[in-house]
């Protein structure tokens, strides 16, 4: 099995008082086999963010320079889901733009991987759906989902 751990920081405003809590963040990559045994036998690439399974809203995710693309089966058998490609190369910061109090607060902003702004925390990830691409604090995904009402993506083609 194939596995990718990641141990990253993550910094949240822990109330008024000023201080910050810093929790771990655990990234994980797995390919799954499914229908083992079988004539349809397939496998599964999966995103897990502290153990829990990133569903597939993003056809693109840069976790820590390495790009995971969403690939939708055509049969049971092809090979779905994230699929890791090259891993490229970190944003040189040639933007300048800096990262703002409001950015930090809302947990994300949308850019282009590119475009990644000075002092964008280490943690964060880049995300694309097609649609948007944005620098995404991971313990703000679900929030973003919601804010741009990102629909799932599909393993296999209708």
């Amino acid at each position: 099995m194939l596995a990718l751990s990641l141990m990253i920081l993550v910094f949240t405003d822990a109330g008024t008082s000023g201080t910050q809590e810093v929790s771990a963040v655990s990234w994980e990559y797995r390919i799954e086999t499914t229908l083992t045994g079988s004539r349809s036998e397939g496998r599964v690439g999966r995103l897990y963010l502290n153990g829990e399974e990133l569903h597939p809203y993003f056809e693109s995710v840069i976790i820590d320079s390495q790009l995971y693309a969403w690939k939708q089966r055509i049969h049971l058998w092809d090979f779905g889901g994230y699929e890791v490609t090259d891993e490229v190369p970190v944003p040189s910061g040639a933007i300048q733009k800096m990262v703002s109090i409001g950015d930090l607060k809302n947990g994300w902003y949308e850019a282009s991987y590119e475009a990644r702004r000075k002092y964008t925390p280490s943690q964060w990830i880049w995300v694309s759906t097609g649609e948007v691409e944005a620098w995404l604090n991971p313990a703000q995904i679900e929030e973003f989902i919601t804010a741009y009402s990102i629909r799932p993506l599909r393993l296999v083609k209708k």
